[in-house]
């Protein structure tokens, strides 16, 4: 069973802020194999990578996404929050992440926005990019990777699935009927969260003919166990480590 590819969860956010070009630049530089970055809609309808709909926690000025144009939101520092060596890095656009991606590397793009934001997104990636399939776009609702599949079956879909708990804290397994709504819906892939992975689950996905991506693992035995039941990928805020691990 071959090893997962890394994905750097929004660059490589370990070492550098998230979301950012000196994270997505430090990923390539540390080996990823792709690049996963979340993208809003600003006012004026740029794609912006951000996670947050608003951008407090990252830039410490408070503004809600959407509501706010790419000029001001151009003019946050992104970067400081994570040390004085980022101050000034800005937070990018969606089309100046694409510059970046090397010949037949990955791009996750996380769908964070409303039914508005695909036709942005697709008319950016179905432009000679998503041909290969080298282009994902992921995110939690159906409705929005149905819009993409729509415009440009040559882009990759995965669903992204969160881990459930008990009410006492205890992860439970992935359900096994996720993947057939999943299938009902056009998407090839399953992006879940790495907990709630079991033999049953991850044998279902490829009987079903998916792939299975798993996010946001930093342990190194953890990033082992994920390789054992063959997972697709690994998404991880440390590319370095993942492929120290994994070699």
């Amino acid at each position: 069973m071959g090893s997962p590819l890394v994905i750097a969860h929004r660059g490589a956010s370990y070492d550098a802020p998230e979301n950012t070009l000196a994270a997505v630049r430090l990923a390539w530089e540390q080996g990823a194999d792709g690049v996963e970055v979340d993208v809003h809609l600003s006012a004026d309808g740029r794609v912006v990578v951000i996670h947050d709909k608003s951008t407090k926690r990252t830039t410490g000025a408070d503004h809600v996404v959407h509501d706010t144009s790419w000029d001001v939101l151009r003019g946050l520092d992104a970067g400081a929050w994570k040390g004085p060596g980022f101050s000034g890095e800005r937070i990018p656009l969606l089309s100046e992440v694409l510059e970046t991606v090397p010949p037949g590397k990955l791009l996750f793009v996380e769908l964070k926005g409303g039914p508005l934001l695909v036709p942005a997104v697709v008319s950016l990636l179905e432009d000679g990019f998503a041909n290969d399939r080298l282009a994902f776009c992921i995110g939690f609702d159906l409705r929005l990777l149905a819009g993409v599949r729509k415009r440009c079956p040559a882009i990759g879909l995965s669903w992204l699935l969160d881990a459930r708990e008990t009410t006492d804290g205890r992860v439970l397994p992935h359900e096994p009927a996720r993947i057939a709504e999943a299938t009902a819906s056009g998407v090839f892939a399953l992006g879940v969260h790495h907990a709630g992975v079991n033999d049953s689950f991850a044998a279902a996905v490829r009987e079903a003919g998916m792939e299975l991506h798993v996010w946001t693992v930093n342990d190194p035995q953890e990033m082992r166990r994920q390789r054992a039941f063959g997972v697709r990928s690994i998404t991880t805020d440390r590319p370095a480590l993942a492929l120290g691990a994994l070699s």
